[in-house]
């Protein structure tokens, strides 16, 4: 998986990821994420549009990390193709998670 990271304004980050969330990879994820929020970040956008596979330890570091950001009264936001809806939908993410098919979209919603 290759991960790429963007800081915008108001302490949002985006993490892009490319190629499978799997768990082989998921720990790599779970380290930028884990240190961002060390170091102060509190708003993050994953975008998984270019990510062809997710299994079962990536969705459950989304449900997990999500659940570290509704303790500091925030939640993650996720950009993803809409053919991939479904599959969030299944494990539940969309119930607890803020899905998008924009990433700027998903940008405006913390404002």
């Amino acid at each position: 998986m290759e991960i790429n990271t963007e800081s915008k304004i108001n302490n949002i980050l985006v993490i892009r990821t490319r190629g499978e969330i799997d768990m082989y990879s998921v720990k790599e994820l779970k380290e930028i994420l884990e240190n961002s929020l060390n170091d102060g970040v509190t708003k993050f956008i994953i975008n998984v549009q270019d990510s062809d596979y997710i299994d079962s330890s990536g969705f459950a570091l989304l449900m997990s990390f999500n659940s570290k950001l509704m303790r500091k009264g925030t939640k993650l936001r996720i950009v993803l193709h809409p053919s991939k809806s479904m599959l969030f939908q299944h494990f539940g993410v969309n119930h607890t998670i803020h899905l998008f098919h924009i990433e700027e979209l998903a940008v405006e919603s913390f404002f």
